[in-house]
């Protein structure tokens, strides 16, 4: 598996309905303060505050989609394993 290239940062943004949490990914080359910045430019002119480094949410769910090969099949409306698809289907998705 590769390395991953990017940082999770988790900070609050202040929009017109009120403030939320939320997080966003830059650069690991990026210092923090530059990540900072760099956060701030994206969602000018809303006030972002509270910017820190944290674990990345979605860590867990990239690796059980490839270890189990999972996929999200729009027509179908769902997550589908590729052991449940026709060969015809198969060749089709992937």
């Amino acid at each position: 598996m590769n390395e991953t290239q990017y940082n999770c940062y988790g900070f609050e943004l202040e929009l017109d309905d009120g403030p939320i949490v939320t997080y966003v990914y830059a650069s690991k080359y990026l210092t923090i303060k530059e990540a900072e910045l760099d956060i701030k430019k994206r969602f000018a002119p809303n006030k972002v505050s509270a910017c820190l480094l944290i674990e990345d949410p979605n860590k867990d769910v990239m690796q059980i989609q490839e270890k189990s090969r999972e996929y999200y099949d729009e027509i179908d409306g769902g997550i589908k394993n590729t052991k449940d698809l026709s060969s015809k289907r198969k060749r089709r998705c992937l």
